[in-house]
């Protein structure tokens, strides 16, 4: 056969019949995978079916009600209380708060009271991501803002502000 079609034909007919036993030994399992894709596509594309002996889901107004519930009463004693917590989670992590301030806002047809708590460290990267994850376990601490400050690279210790809210209801 190699001498009637020459080299160049040998090689091409021994390209054509590996490329077919590929095609035939990988076809299979793509067109599998493909499948399998496809009906992945289709069960997202449904919305989720649910058990008719599944517990029913507190509705959202529900869920509202049960964490503006779980909010303390505003009060002296309750904002000095979210500062002192704020200041153990910093001594815990030996980060150095240098400077505090509070503003409490009220008003009248709301039912919640916002105290606004900006407190600015200084300590590591780590101590400062710690003492965020740490002052927001309180479900009604939410963080606004953070800002980092530092001189020059070669300086360890970082500034952080942070800028917090915290949420109590009106007495």
């Amino acid at each position: 056969m190699v001498a009637r079609t020459g080299l160049p034909g040998f090689v091409a007919a021994a390209l054509t019949i590996a490329i077919v036993a590929v095609q035939g030994w990988c076809l299979p399992e793509m067109q599998r995978r493909a499948e399998a894709l496809r009906q992945a596509t289709a069960r997202m594309a449904q919305p989720p079916a649910h058990d008719a002996e599944e517990p029913a889901h507190a509705s959202l107004a529900e869920q509202a009600r049960q964490s503006f519930d779980a909010l303390a009463l505003s009060s002296t004693t309750a904002h000095m209380d979210a500062l002192a917590k704020l200041h153990e989670t910093a001594q815990a992590l030996q980060l150095r708060l240098e400077v505090g301030s509070y503003r409490i806002e009220r008003r009248e047809d709301e039912p919640i009271v916002r105290m606004e708590i900006v407190v600015q460290g200084r300590g590591t990267y780590g101590q400062l991501r710690s003492f965020a994850m740490r002052s927001l376990q309180d479900r009604a601490l939410a963080l606004n803002a953070v800002r980092w400050d530092r001189s020059s690279t070669a300086e360890a210790s970082v500034g952080g502000e942070f800028q917090f809210t915290l949420f109590m209801r009106s007495p």
